[in-house]
């Protein structure tokens, strides 16, 4: 999968074999913003519960290896994914 949040509403998934649902919806944050490429999904503590979004993808990764990669930018001191 692989996701700009360019654009806000539903998400198009840019990789070459994409899996999931395509367009994804986005539910309860915002993309724009700056990320470290362009614009970025937006979010903080208050998001609703449910947020985020919902691929659809039943999850397939090989016993050989994968990546994931993500950029957090802007996390207050003592949160949890700052430390």
């Amino acid at each position: 999968m692989y996701f700009t949040f360019d654009s806000p509403g539903n998400q198009q998934n840019y990789a070459s074999a994409p899996v999931g649902t395509n367009p994804a919806p986005l539910t309860g944050l915002t993309a724009g913003g700056t990320g470290q490429f362009g614009t970025a999904l937006v979010g903080d503590d208050t998001a609703p519960a449910g947020s985020g979004l919902n691929t659809v993808w039943s999850t397939n990764l090989p016993a050989t290896g994968w990546t994931i990669s993500l950029w957090f930018n802007n996390l207050p001191a003592g949160s949890a994914l700052a430390q």
